[in-house]
């Protein structure tokens, strides 16, 4: 629960950020369990905002539907779904719709 909560929260954070000041930004997952939030640069390339996010230890991610870049609106242009996984907790889901709103499920 606490991996899903950490991520939603990160997302929700992205999501002010691009807001806030008025640039787009985005959360890039891998497979082994890191994530890292990037920011627009003048150039229209990302770059890593804050170093790599660490999931907690037992603590892997599925396959990423999407990939989450939020625009200065703070939306998505299609939904992102984050399947984390647990060894011995079983498995949540982080989905974000287009408007930026994260669930866990």
């Amino acid at each position: 629960r606490a991996a899903t909560r950490q991520i939603a929260a990160d997302v929700d954070a992205t999501r002010m950020r691009a807001i806030a000041r008025n640039t787009r930004y985005r959360l890039t997952f891998n497979a082994v369990g890191t994530y890292t939030i990037e920011q627009e640069t003048t150039t229209n390339t990302f770059a890593a905002e804050g170093g790599l996010k660490q999931l907690p230890t037992g603590i892997t991610l599925g396959t990423v539907s999407g990939t989450a870049i939020f625009d200065t609106r703070g939306a998505l242009s299609s939904g992102v779904i984050n399947p984390v996984a647990s060894v011995s907790a079983g498995s949540r889901t982080v989905t974000v719709n287009v408007l930026g709103q994260t669930t866990i499920s």
